[in-house]
């Protein structure tokens, strides 16, 4: 999933009030998923293996910002990856989330 992580300060919530579920992730932290109540989108997530940040959805960040500079920082899960897509030029590369 395309996701973008930023400080939880600089993000907020302009209209609604996202419903969320609780998942354990891979590393068996929480991970706390949030979501449209009306048409079920996924939004962001709050992961407890990283405190302080909030990872959204990159195609829901306001003024076209989802590309943030066009640079990928890093690609998370690459020990999955199908042999068909290639790793993404100059972005670090971990075989699974910590």
């Amino acid at each position: 999933m395309d996701r973008t992580v930023v400080p939880e300060e600089s993000f907020s919530i302009v209209r609604g009030s996202p419903k969320y579920c609780d998942v354990a992730g891979a590393s068996g932290k929480n991970n706390r998923h949030f979501f449209c109540p009306t048409c079920g989108s996924s939004l962001y997530t709050r992961l407890d293996l990283m405190q302080g940040k909030i990872a959204i959805k990159a195609g829901g960040l306001d003024n076209g910002l989802a590309s943030l500079g066009g640079k990928i920082g890093v690609e998370f899960y690459c020990k999955d990856r199908v042999a068909y897509l290639p790793a993404i030029h100059d972005a670090t590369q971990e075989p699974k989330f910590e």
